[in-house]
């Protein structure tokens, strides 16, 4: 039988990440229910938190881990805005289970795949904040 985690405990493992006040513990407490039986958010291993906390909407790992963990599953730099834009978070998601099933199949990180998966991040980002869709050519 799983914890049933409620609002203090969402309060009480926010304040461990420095965080005193937050909007969002109804989200939080649900995300730590949805995972009861695997409190991956607790872990010291940054591939284990970012792996399941890229499909999650709200933050609850330590985002330093978290971008720690990024990079080192995909084999790149994974920039901030990655997990906060929507077209942006799809593709990242869809990245990282990728990457993880590499990582299961005992391969490393898809260099090829990371340097275009980089480009794109940062074309993605430049379209979003001048509205023009970025055209690459080689």
């Amino acid at each position: 039988m799983g914890t049933d985690y409620t609002i203090a405990d969402a309060a009480e493992h926010l304040r461990k990440l420095g965080v005193e006040n937050s909007d969002n513990l109804p989200k939080v407490a649900a995300i730590m229910n949805k995972h009861a039986g695997n409190p991956w958010w607790e872990s010291c291993d940054p591939i284990t938190v970012a792996r399941y906390q890229v499909h999650e909407g709200t933050m609850i790992g330590d985002p330093a881990v978290v971008y720690a963990g990024l990079d080192m599953i995909t084999g790149r730099s994974v920039g901030y805005y990655e997990l906060k834009l929507p077209g942006c978070k799809q593709k990242l998601e869809a990245e990282v289970d990728l990457q993880i099933e590499r990582r299961l199949r005992g391969l490393g990180p898809d260099v090829d795949y990371a340097r275009r998966r980089q480009e794109e991040a940062i074309d993605d980002l430049v379209s979003k904040i001048t509205g023009r869709t970025v055209i690459v050519t080689e």
